[in-house]
């Protein structure tokens, strides 16, 4: 552990310590390498701020691997983020709990005294981060945010034993793909990191927020038709946009109230909230090597028009679609 500026933060220490039970490489003080007998990938660790320090876990396991988080007497938070590729799980007092963005439980909240072991999937991409932040900080962030109230509704971060398990916004999502697709020798990978953490770290607390507020002021049985509707609008994602009728009827509400309380609840337009599910489908089958074309993928996301996907598509992550494509390998049709 070091002190600087009255906050704490995890050191590179353990790091160190798991290099060398591995007996793998820790490149720059903050990269690990798995071993290849192990699997394949890294785990990348910075201190961000004073009081605030970050894990990167990416990487595909071939045999169990258990990660436990730090155990010491310093208080603090952790905010754990999963994108993987499947449900990991996350051990809390030796009991498992489903984490991850497609069991819709991608964002968990706990505290030190629930001495968490991170338990990756095998055979399948694990991309997480954890933020790990000292309470006495995040408690003054909480005081100086206008919405104060309204976030300590919705979580009361001065219990003990705080576990806490919710959904990712699509803000944050966008954020934690486009990370996803950099590779991690990427010159500005570091400073990318930064950023993004305090980001998910903000809007985590505009999620916070706006959830009790409009729980607040949107009925319960409103809200369940509102994610009735969701969940029906990205059932059938790589198809086209239901209608506004469909989706209103579904929700039981008038087209008017719908799309009122829709881009309310959600903060973005039915429309805008498919495209930006659907252009995170796209970067997966870009990726996926089951493709020889880009036209392939164009035409089985229901767009005929490759200007238009590019375009959508550079407006989400900032990329062309040919940056993210892996051609799928001539010898597995042999």
């Amino acid at each position: 552990m070091y002190k600087r500026g009255d906050f704490y933060c995890v050191s590179p220490d353990w790091l160190k310590d798991m290099a060398e039970e591995l007996q793998t490489n820790l490149v720059n003080n903050n990269t690990l390498t798995l071993p290849e007998k192990l699997g394949k990938g890294n785990i990348f660790f910075i201190q961000v701020i004073p009081g605030i320090s970050v894990m990167l876990f990416d990487f595909l396991l071939a045999k169990p691997f258990l990660i436990k988080k730090t155990n010491d007497n310093i208080d603090r938070i952790s905010f754990h983020y999963d994108i993987s590729d499947t449900e990991n799980h996350l051990v809390i007092k030796n009991i498992p709990q489903k984490i991850g963005n497609v069991s819709k439980s991608g964002l968990s909240i706990f505290d030190r005294i629930n001495t968490a072991v991170f338990k990756p999937s095998l055979e399948s991409r694990t991309f997480a981060i954890s933020l790990s932040i000292d309470k006495r900080l995040l408690m003054q962030l909480i005081e100086n945010n206008p919405e104060q109230d309204l976030i300590n509704q919705n979580i009361d971060f001065t219990k003990k034993n705080l576990f806490y398990n919710t959904d990712i916004d699509s803000e944050s999502l966008l954020l934690l793909t486009s990370l996803k697709n950099m590779p991690i020798t990427t010159t500005s990978y570091e400073t990318n990191l930064r950023g993004v953490s305090l980001k998910l770290l903000a809007n985590t607390f505009l999620k916070l927020a706006e959830n009790n507020l409009d729980e607040k002021k949107i009925s319960k049985i409103d809200i369940q038709g509102l994610h009735k509707s969701k969940d029906f609008m990205f059932k059938d994602i790589v198809g086209a946009f239901p209608s506004i009728e469909t989706l209103s009827k579904i929700a039981g509400m008038s087209t008017t109230k719908f799309k009122l309380l829709f881009k309310k609840y959600f903060r973005n337009t039915p429309k805008e909230l498919f495209i930006k599910e659907k252009m995170i489908q796209a970067n997966k089958l870009l990726q996926s090597g089951d493709y020889v074309s880009l036209s392939e993928i164009i035409k089985d996301l229901n767009y005929y028009n490759t200007k238009q996907f590019s375009i959508k598509y550079f407006s989400i992550f900032n990329r062309k679609p040919i940056d993210d494509f892996v051609k799928k390998d001539a010898s597995d049709n042999a």
